[in-house]
């Protein structure tokens, strides 16, 4: 199970961990994710999809688009990758954070305080329309056409109960 905690002894303000639950039931002790995700900063929301080894989180330790941009890592048998932040049209200049993925890692939910929402913080949805890639494939992509298109998620008839 990964989490966030402010807990002393981390990199930042609050950084991811670990805990494994060992097969008498027992939680293992926290184990920090390290430099590759936590910064100086404040690292937030993890989610891992397991089927696809993607790692999400957020930060407003690493250049990013706004206060808190959401990033992506990749998990495999050597550890951590490279941290790379997710871009646009999923990270703006306001903060965007939060965000999951199915197990086909094309769709998802995340939230963010941009404008063309019902309020201050709102719940996205995400369609990816084509794999998230390796980190070294997004940093050299030409950015032709958008990889995710981003709406507000709709009024449910149990939100209006509210």
């Amino acid at each position: 199970m990964y989490f966030a905690s402010d807990m002393p002894g981390g990199f930042g303000g609050s950084d991811l961990y670990k805990v494994t639950k060992e097969g008498n039931g027992k939680w293992s002790a926290a184990e920090n994710l390290g430099t590759k995700i936590n910064t100086e900063g404040d690292e937030l929301y993890p989610f891992f999809e397991e089927k696809s080894g993607n790692f999400f989180f957020t930060s407003n330790g690493r250049f990013g688009l706004g206060g808190f941009d959401i990033f992506t890592n990749k998990l495999n048998a050597e550890g951590f990758q490279t941290s790379v932040n997710a871009g646009t049209p999923l990270n703006t200049q306001y903060d965007d954070f939060g965000a999951i993925a199915d197990d086909q890692m094309s769709k998802g939910y995340f939230s963010s305080n941009r404008p063309g929402g019902s309020g201050n913080d709102d719940i996205f949805t995400l369609e990816i329309s084509e794999p998230v890639k390796k980190p070294e494939e997004i940093v050299k992509a030409p950015i032709e056409e958008p990889i995710a298109v981003v709406e507000p998620v709709k009024e449910t008839p149990i939100q209006k109960k509210l």
